[in-house]
């Protein structure tokens, strides 16, 4: 019955996906078909524009104009009348006598102030001296003059006058009823207005679009600039529509905006070929960016105070232009020389294509097609920007790519991480453990001296193993900072302790040099602190044969409860090359290699110490002198959590201690029930053996499976399982014991005991259900405080402190 349920099923979807397929077919063909129909249809029939009634035509009349002396001279319209800046010149003619009511003459003053008279009365006035923000003259818009049947054969007088270089400029004047002069203007130029405000619409979108991607792969992409270039332009045309006095209401303002568009245009443009080219070309378009500063600046000052109008300065602005073209056209030509240029082809045509189209719409300004103006450069900028938009498209699928691959290696690596510091720490663990047992239990002197040297250098091991792990940790992205309250007395104590005891076996003094005035208690990473330090004085005491090292700790206030931690550690030793000084930072690498190759280490305490120090946003800095000695400085921001001053070293520790609460003891608890989970029998005997001092009754087993079987036969106190076991791990084992209701031990308290030490993995055993987290090689004192915090009270018996 289920087989026929679902053979009918099938066989309905079937259906279904038949019916959408039809509707994708009948979809595609009816919009072709939709498509031929207007094409044909366009083409073949009579043009309805006819139809209309309305017409618009150039008013062709003679026009005179009338001179000082009363004198009327024929001049020619449109054309350019000779007159001098600020000169006021008077035109006359007779208006036609096939005027109708309604029709309008419609005038197109550049920069003028206008008055229009018919018989002597005044019909139109235009000036912006009320309106404007600055500047000498009325920016550039259509006037219209209605007209009646009454005005047939009245005199016409148009009186203008500008203080720019269109003094005596007489633009074309049409007549006809007011929408059918509105009609040609469409018809004329709407291209060009649709064309800005589509340009800006889509570098709006690319600005939002590059905001996001920004957000997403946290860097600005260069199509961010190109956008702006584009917004720019487009604004230029648009404030230069002949539409612009119906969509604005200040176009005087927005004149403005006119020329500061244009100015600006080489800035952002020059900052989108830069970051394409990678920085390569910076000195070449320093000129050209200086350039259009300057004219920026000077041009706007010029104009506010009324020396020189922006419509004057056209010409050093499309000098900016055309320099900055020129600048970029020279960089694609050397790139394609150098075969460069095939990392970012499609700019190169695109910006080509720009060239020919701004050299193009500069000539036809020059030659006065001002009603197409912006048209072809604004084609150019549409085909730049569909050129741009495929090379970010590349850059992007690239990124994504690379994301990828750093995703994969990264994740590659913390397994790989996790693998090595498990299978590392194990066989330290076992030795630095059964040394301890050595040491604890064995009388003899010179076995215990063995035991002391083994310490030593297991020690120094896992110590150059810290190092290599703690680097993996830094470069990919685990190491965390663990920040509590400490006190500076008890870090620097150590410090000192430390710096005293490597420098012992060598002629060479300590100093301590430490201001009683510090705070004494800090919120930060103490450990991470007390490492940077301790790898500085490491690398003091290597590399000084003789002499001294001096530690100086000072500080500096800095606002809201927190100061600047300066420590400076100084020595005498053999200094550092100043052109080797930049490389000192670097992994793996220690400077002089066939005079250093005794001095043990890594090469990685000073590169740790470095990265430790950046993610605590604080500096390093080393000034030395080669074959004199070095100074190593450190800065680290830290919170004030005890204002009381630090006062001497020693003083200042031994009253912490009075304060602390002692919590390390040695303990005995010979009631407690201790189960310790691990598939290394060496790591077995060693907890056994560590644990034996405190009486405890300890079982042993070595699989995820034998410790679901024994739990289930007695209760035990603290469980410690290993992670990393064959078959079934000890994250499946924890899961299957809470899963047994019935089994004593489901609310056991269970601790992850693992070798894998990285970032994080506290974190993540908690989430898998553990009670806390220790890792290897294990600290026989860290072990039973750990052990005092989770047994019950009342079967622990302490027995003094540690």
């Amino acid at each position: 019955m289920l087989g026929v349920m679902l053979m009918a099923e099938k066989k309905e979807n079937g259906v279904f996906a038949n019916y959408i397929g039809f509707g994708k077919k009948f979809f595609a063909v009816f919009i072709f078909l939709m498509a031929v129909y207007w094409i044909i249809c366009d083409i073949g029939l009579p043009d309805e524009k006819d139809l209309i009634s309305t017409e618009c035509k150039l008013f062709e009349t003679q026009w005179n104009r009338v001179m000082e002396n009363g004198e009327c001279v024929p001049v020619e319209v449109p054309g350019i009348v000779e007159a001098e800046y600020g000169e006021q010149v008077t035109l006359t003619t007779v208006l036609p006598q096939d005027i109708h009511n309604g029709d309008m003459l419609c005038f197109r003053p550049i920069w003028q102030d206008v008055d229009i008279y018919v018989d002597g009365e005044k019909r139109v006035s235009y000036c912006t001296e009320e309106t404007r923000p600055f500047g000498k003259n009325s920016t550039m818009r259509y006037l219209f003059l209605e007209m009646t049947e009454a005005d047939r054969g009245k005199t016409l007088v148009y009186e203008f006058s500008s203080n720019t270089k269109y003094t005596g400029n007489m633009q074309r004047i049409y007549i006809g009823d007011y929408a059918s002069i509105w009609f040609y203007m469409a018809r004329v130029s709407g291209f060009r207005t649709l064309l800005s405000v589509t340009l800006i619409i889509i570098s709006l979108f690319c600005i939002v679009i590059t905001w996001v991607l920004r957000r997403i792969y946290g860097k600005t992409l260069p199509l961010n600039y190109l956008a702006w270039t584009i917004c720019l332009c487009a604004l230029w045309m648009l404030s230069e529509s002949d539409f612009r006095q119906i969509m604005f209401e200040n176009i005087s303002v927005l004149t403005s905006y006119t020329y500061w568009s244009l100015m600006l245009i080489p800035l952002p443009l020059i900052i989108y070929i830069n970051e394409v080219q990678s920085n390569k070309y910076q000195k070449v378009y320093l000129v050209p960016t200086i350039y259009a500063s300057v004219v920026t600046v000077t041009g706007t000052i010029l104009q506010i105070a009324d020396i020189v109008q922006f419509v004057d300065q056209l010409i050093y602005i499309h000098v900016g232009i055309l320099t900055t073209l020129v600048c970029i056209i020279i960089t694609i030509a050397i790139d394609a020389f150098t075969g460069r240029l095939k990392e970012y082809i499609a700019v190169g045509i695109g910006v080509c294509g720009l060239l020919v189209t701004a050299i193009l719409e500069m000539v036809l300004y020059y030659y006065g097609a001002t009603l197409s103006l912006g048209t072809v450069l604004g084609m150019g900028l549409m085909f730049l920007l569909v050129m741009a938009i495929i090379k970010t498209g590349q850059d992007l699928l690239q990124t994504e790519k690379n994301k990828q691959e750093a995703i994969a290696a990264r994740e590659a690596q913390a397994k790989f991480l996790a693998n090595m510091s498990h299978e590392i720490r194990t066989p330290i663990n076992a030795i630095i453990g059964m040394n301890e047992m050595i040491l604890r239990e064995n009388e003899d002197d010179t076995i215990k001296d063995y035991a002391h040297n083994i310490q030593s250098a297991s020690n120094m091991l896992l110590g150059l193993i810290n190092d290599v792990l703690d680097f993996s940790k830094i470069e990919s992205g685990q190491l965390e900072l663990v920040e509590d309250t400490y006190h500076l007395g008890e870090l620097l104590q150590d410090v000192v302790v430390l710096m005293n005891a490597r420098a012992a076996g060598k002629p060479i003094s300590t100093h301590v040099d430490i201001d009683p005035k510090l705070p004494s208690k800090y919120y930060g990473d103490e450990l991470r602190i007390k490492q940077i330090l301790t790898n500085i004085v490491s690398n003091a005491v290597k590399y000084t044969k003789e002499g001294s090292i001096t530690l100086k700790v000072t500080y500096t206030s800095l606002e809201k409860d927190y100061v600047l931690l300066c420590i400076a550690v100084s020595d005498t030793g053999i200094g550092i090359k100043k052109e080797d000084i930049p490389k000192l930072f670097d992994g793996f690498k220690r400077l002089e290699l066939d005079k250093n190759r005794n001095i043990q280490g890594t090469g990685l305490g000073l590169n740790i110490a470095k990265q430790l120090v950046a993610q605590m946003q604080g500096s390093i800095t080393v000034e030395s002198e080669y074959g004199k000695g070095s100074t190593f400085a450190v800065s680290i921001p830290q919170k004030i959590m005890d204002k009381r001053h630090l006062g001497g070293l020693k003083e200042s520790v031994s009253e912490n201690r009075k304060e602390a609460t002692v919590s390390e003891k040695l303990f005995t608890a010979p009631k407690a029930k201790v189960l310790i989970v691990d598939d290394n029998n060496m790591n077995l005997s060693l907890m056994k053996g560590l644990l034996k001092r405190t009486e405890m009754q300890v079982d042993l087993v070595k699989s995820g499976q034998e410790s679901l079987e024994i739990t289930k036969e007695k209760k035990y106190d603290i469980i410690f399982m290993d992670h990393m076991m064959p078959e079934m791990d000890g994250v499946e084992a924890l899961r299957l014991l809470r899963a047994e209701v019935t089994n004593p031990n489901k609310d056991a308290i269970v601790i992850a005991l693992t070798a894998n030490a990285i970032a994080g993995c506290r974190e993540m055993y908690l989430e898998y259900g553990f009670n806390d987290y220790f890792a290897k090689p294990i600290q026989a004192d860290k072990l039973e405080e750990l052990l005092v915090k989770y047994l019950p009270k009342e079967l622990v018996n302490l027995t003094g402190g540690q």
